[in-house]
C-alpha cells in the first residue's frame, strides 16, 4: 500500500498525517512530539504500514 505522510514541522511538536496514496483515506492524523522518543515511534508506525521509501516534495515558502 503507497502512503503520502505529511508532517508540519514547528519546534515543540509536530503535526503528522498518513494518508493512502490510491484513496486519499486518512490512517493517521496526530501531533507528535519534539523529542527522539516520539520521533522513533512515529518511524516505527511508517514502517509498520510497510512504508519503505520517502519522497520529499519541493518545499514551499
Amino acid at each position: 500500500m503507497a502512503v503520502v505522510v505529511g508532517i508540519d514541522v514547528v519546534k515543540e511538536f509536530h503535526w503528522v498525517e498518513i494518508v493512502v496514496a490510491e484513496t486519499g483515506k486518512v490512517l493517521v492524523s496526530q501531533r507528535v512530539n519534539n523529542d527522539p522518543d516520539s520521533i522513533d515511534g512515529l518511524i516505527a508506525r511508517l514502517r509498520d504500514l510497510g512504508a519503505d521509501h520517502v519522497r520529499s516534495p519541493s518545499r514551499s515558502t
